[in-house]
């Protein structure tokens, strides 16, 4: 699971830098049939790519795709930005 947006987007074609739970920075890809879910529990609501921010909390769920790339099905984040401070 990834864990901070770094940069948006990244790199070629849709995806972002994100830091990993260890401190590795990966890039994350997304396509058409990636699933954004902003909010939790019962609040929860289709998102997408462009509601993400730059230091936001992620959780993304998907497959290895090489050295530090990941194709991501599921993109799960909170329904307010990034925190401050």
């Amino acid at each position: 699971a990834a864990r901070r947006v770094m940069d948006h987007p990244g790199g070629e074609g849709p995806g972002a830098g994100v830091v990993t739970g260890d401190g590795d920075t990966i890039k994350v890809t997304t396509d058409a049939n990636t699933k954004f879910v902003k909010g939790r529990g019962k609040r929860r609501e289709p998102g997408s790519f462009a509601d993400l921010e730059v230091g936001q909390r992620v959780a993304v769920a998907g497959d290895d795709t090489g050295p530090g790339t990941f194709a991501a099905r599921v993109v799960h984040y909170p329904a307010r930005g990034p925190r401050q401070g």
